[in-house]
């Protein structure tokens, strides 16, 4: 039975989780953690700029097969809206270094999310479904 959860986070964002209990993964705890963290401060402080009622982070994990390398890996995807000052910018600027939307931000968080996830074997891409929202997707070997 998958865990479904639901939390009330910082200025009245949620975040919903949809990840089934046997989803594990091989990696570098720690580097991973940084990975979600900075994931999720990214989602939080862009719903800061949007309505209540559209402040809300999807995190959903599933099993996938990996198209670089045939192997089997587990998806983390980080879904969340954007404000409308940044749904306007191309998203294949967004792991470059020194690329911002961040007033204070230096542009390096989301690069270094995308090395740590190489050097453990996984990748980052970037989705934008709609105008109004993006998806991170982070893929890592099964463990």
């Amino acid at each position: 039975m998958p865990i479904l959860g639901s939390i009330n986070s910082v200025a009245m964002s949620e975040i919903k989780l949809s990840i089934p209990p046997d989803c594990k993964i091989y990696c570098n705890r720690v580097a991973i953690e940084q990975i979600v963290i900075n994931l999720c401060r990214n989602a939080l402080e862009e719903m800061e700029k949007i309505e209540t009622s559209r402040r809300l982070l999807h995190i959903n994990a599933y099993e996938c097969q990996s198209t670089k390398t045939d192997k089997e890996t587990i998806c983390l995807e980080f879904t969340n809206y954007l404000a409308s000052s940044t749904n306007k910018i191309d998203i294949t600027e967004y792991p470059t270094p020194y690329k911002t939307n961040k007033e204070k931000g230096v542009g390096l968080g989301l690069s270094i999310c995308k090395k740590l996830a190489e050097r453990n074997g996984g990748r980052i891409e970037i989705f934008q479904p709609s105008r109004e929202m993006i998806t991170i997707k982070l893929s890592l070997l099964k463990g």
